[in-house]
């Protein structure tokens, strides 16, 4: 079900990677937190993560629209336009580089919300840095033409980088120094995949 509402942003973005491949995520207890961040890391890949709690069961077409409204306070360039808005769950629903997306719920019987709704994608979107540009404006598949179906990328780059500065830190050193070769996989070895 969240494919759908994820694709519906396609014609503004090159950048959207084809439909998400699901993992088993889920909320392991009822804490109405987030996650640490080992609790959202698969295998080298810290995940986004969006939650909602409620006293009532809801589909999941409803969760993700409740955090799909979120588009009302955003605007591609500026980021959020409405004072004391968030815009998190929205812009890390339609990130540009999120390729895997796992959502679980939790029945709370003891909580003041019995419902903690839960989706994790991988990679984590929302660098802040970035957050007025969750993608990259234009055609679909432009930046990607020889890897596109359905006008969603599939071309994904399955690394991560730890650092925040790894672009210039591999102009600068080169990906033969040892730190940047670990620590900037996606900006050494995913040339031209989405990152």
């Amino acid at each position: 079900m969240h494919v759908p509402i994820h694709s519906c942003f396609i014609s503004p973005r090159n950048g959207i990677l084809k439909q998400p491949q699901m993992h088993r995520f889920g909320p392991k207890k009822c804490k109405m937190a987030t996650s640490s961040t080992r609790d959202r890391t698969v295998g080298e890949t810290t995940c986004g993560e969006n939650t909602l709690e409620s006293n009532y069961t809801t589909s999941w077409n409803d969760t993700i629209f409740f955090w799909q409204k979120e588009q009302l306070s955003f605007k591609y360039g500026l980021g959020v336009i409405k004072p004391y808005s968030e815009i998190a769950s929205y812009t890390q629903m339609i990130w540009y580089s999120s390729y895997e997306i796992g959502c679980g719920v939790a029945y709370c019987p003891s909580s003041l919300y019995k419902y903690f709704y839960v989706c994790h994608y991988c990679p984590a979107g929302n660098n802040q840095d970035m957050l007025a540009f969750p993608y990259k404006a234009g055609a679909p598949c432009a930046d990607c033409w020889k890897n596109c179906h359905h006008g969603l990328c599939t071309n994904a780059c399955k690394r991560s980088d730890k650092f925040s500065n790894c672009v210039a830190l591999k102009e600068k050193l080169t990906c033969n120094f040892p730190a940047v070769r670990e620590n900037c996989k996606a900006s050494c070895q995913c040339s031209s995949d989405i990152k």
